[in-house]
């Protein structure tokens, strides 16, 4: 019954789905920020992390759990539940690594993300690192260009026309609000504060606690990490 309700509505009224997901993806950040203020036992883990140092931390961590790491998200699961598009519930200076996958693509594009850049390089420690993963405009470009039908098969794309493939992927689910390329994506981190800037690679990293990398089998293919040191 609701899966035809859904079939209709998608056929019938697309652009009204579509404000109905953006209405309720507020209402979600929303609601997850006011539970996670009103929550004692998030506001006592706040009020203890305030007064500690090299902290770390999972952004969009989901409903993962990692040991050592605080995980960010709008999720009941996460140990903070937050809007992500709020300032971070920290002090400065006191975070020693930050991880944040697939989710600066979702903010919006140029006021959202670089508030939340200057958010990261803020609770960040001097010496502090953030590994950034985003998808790869640069790539998907050219994989239009050059008819890459591996690339679009392992992005999980591969039965439809390569337009189209280019549209779902750079749309995901009407919830991409920017995709990047890395020399624009590093450009805007600097602006952010950060003086270095590093390209990195899938489950690699100077830093070996840094890779939390999600391993599912199109992360390689479709992601670009970054790295950005607070100097």
């Amino acid at each position: 019954m609701m899966r035809n309700i859904k079939k209709w509505a998608y056929e019938r009224h697309p652009d009204l789905v579509r404000v109905f997901q953006l209405i309720r993806y507020e209402w979600l950040g929303a609601y997850a920020q006011l539970a996670g203020l009103f929550s004692p036992a998030q506001r006592r883990l706040i009020a203890s992390l305030r007064k500690q140092r090299d902290i770390k931390l999972n952004i969009a961590s989901g409903g993962a759990r990692r040991p050592g790491w605080i995980g960010l998200d709008v999720s009941p699961r996460a140990e903070i539940r937050m809007d992500l598009r709020r300032p971070l519930p920290l002090t400065d200076g006191s975070v020693a690594l930050i991880y944040c996958e697939h989710f600066c693509d979702h903010l919006n594009f140029p006021h959202a993300i670089d508030a939340f850049l200057r958010e990261c390089h803020r609770v960040l420690a001097v010496g502090g690192r953030a590994r950034l993963v985003l998808h790869d405009a640069r790539d998907l470009a050219r994989a239009y260009l050059e008819n890459d039908t591996r690339y679009f098969e392992e992005s999980g794309q591969g039965g439809h026309p390569p337009i189209v493939a280019v549209n779902l992927l750079f749309r995901f689910n009407d919830f991409h609000q920017f995709l990047y390329d890395f020399e624009f994506f590093a450009e805007l981190l600097r602006k952010a504060g950060f003086e270095q800037v590093i390209r990195s690679s899938y489950l690699r990293s100077d830093v070996p606690e840094l890779v939390l990398d999600e391993t599912h089998p199109d992360r390689e293919i479709l992601s670009m990490y970054i790295e950005a040191i607070k100097s």
